[in-house]
């Protein structure tokens, strides 16, 4: 494995571990932060460092174009996808809302078909993606109840479309590649999305009122910006500089498992024996994609 290689999978770790851990840490602070002006903040705040970084290095600034592209992709990933999972979260559990977006590899797959960029995608991998996805069945077989509520069959439809959003930014930022690095990219696509978002909030949310937020939420915005936004979003912009968009997306089978746990031990959410077949057969579906994406990348270095 070469050095580029390595880092794009560690960077892909991280992504898995650590997005993880934001489902439980947004499910903290919507409930005193209003889900606009969490994301708003949060992503405004980790854009500003992190291209701040760079202007102090004194690194070029991008050109209009790049910055349309990138603004694109932070309308898709951020706004859409960020936004709609935390406006979900104040109806939705944080272990739910994280197994839910495991549907992101479908979205992909679906987006790549309709562009014709199927990324040796084969039979195998599809088979590794329905197990995986069989997983959410065992889930709403102890929620159906739930879905009489309309918040939280509300908060069910945002979070697809936020998977929708999210994919949707995904397959554009693979196949519009620009020169900047990586962390550039990702900051000014944080950046750009979050002062969209700072609007909405003050256009449609409620006044952010200080004395009201806990401190438990204050440090999961603190947290949601260092860990979730700089760092994870960081690696997922390098990890698809360097893998497939199919690749990457196996982060989404991942981030439910790290999310139902955490979501057991700090907030008191279920962990029935519906939860632990769910992530058996996430985790069955994630070892049969990169067993078949790896067979096949094997298979295309023996012909070159």
């Amino acid at each position: 494995m070469n050095k580029n290689l390595f880092k794009a999978y560690l960077a892909l770790a991280c992504v898995c571990f650590f997005w993880g851990t934001t489902y439980v840490a947004i499910r903290v602070g919507v409930q005193t932060i209003p889900p606009l002006w969490l994301v708003g903040i949060r992503q405004t705040l980790a854009g500003l460092l992190i291209v701040g970084f760079f202007v102090v290095k004194g690194h070029p600034l991008p050109t209009l174009s790049q910055l349309k592209s990138l603004f694109l992709a932070g309308m898709l990933m951020i706004v859409v996808g960020n936004g709609f999972i935390s406006w979900a979260e104040v109806h939705v559990p944080s272990g739910l809302t994280a197994l839910l977006c495991s549907l992101v590899p479908f979205w992909i797959i679906g987006f790549n078909g309709l562009t014709r960029q199927t990324e040796g995608l084969n039979s195998q991998a599809l088979v590794g993606l329905l197990v995986g996805l069989s997983g959410l069945l065992f889930i709403f077989y102890d929620t159906l109840d739930d879905l009489a509520n309309p918040a939280y069959l509300g908060g069910i439809v945002g979070i697809l479309i936020a998977n929708a959003g999210w994919a949707g930014g995904t397959v554009y930022i693979k196949q519009h590649p620009n020169a900047l690095p990586p962390l550039l990219a990702a900051g000014l696509q944080i950046l750009l999305a979050g002062l969209t978002v700072d609007v909405l909030a003050v256009v449609f949310e409620q006044p952010l009122r200080p004395e009201t937020v806990t401190p438990a939420a204050w440090w999961s915005l603190i947290y949601l910006i260092l860990f979730g936004s700089i760092l994870a979003y960081g690696a997922y912009v390098y990890a698809l500089t360097q893998l497939s968009a199919t690749v990457v997306s196996l982060y989404a089978y991942v981030n439910p498992v790290v999310a139902v746990l955490l979501g057991w031990l700090w907030l008191d959410e279920k962990l029935t024996p519906a939860v632990w077949t769910a992530m058996a057969l996430i985790l069955t579906g994630v070892w049969i994609v990169n067993r078949s994406l790896a067979t096949a990348r094997r298979k295309v270095l023996k012909n070159s």
